[in-house]
């Protein structure tokens, strides 16, 4: 228990600092203007819910490049 990682590390991890290992931080990573629009819409945050229940959020909405690839409707 005393190894894990916080969340917010965890999910730094898939974003900035994953661009920056590839070099592309510039480009992807956050969200910002002049940046990619590569983006998902949760139905809960994964900052409020029990780090045992993560896996039952669900992806409501997806955008890669600014462009809606999935939507749960």
């Amino acid at each position: 228990k005393e190894e894990r990682l916080a969340i917010a590390d965890l999910l730094y991890g898939y974003t900035l600092a994953g661009a920056y290992q590839l070099r592309l931080e510039e480009k992807i990573g956050s969200i910002e203007v002049g940046k990619k629009a590569d983006m998902v819409l949760l139905n809960a945050s994964p900052f409020e819910v029990d780090a045992y229940e993560i896996h039952s959020i669900k992806v409501l909405n997806t955008w890669f490049g600014g462009d809606s690839v999935y939507s749960s409707n």
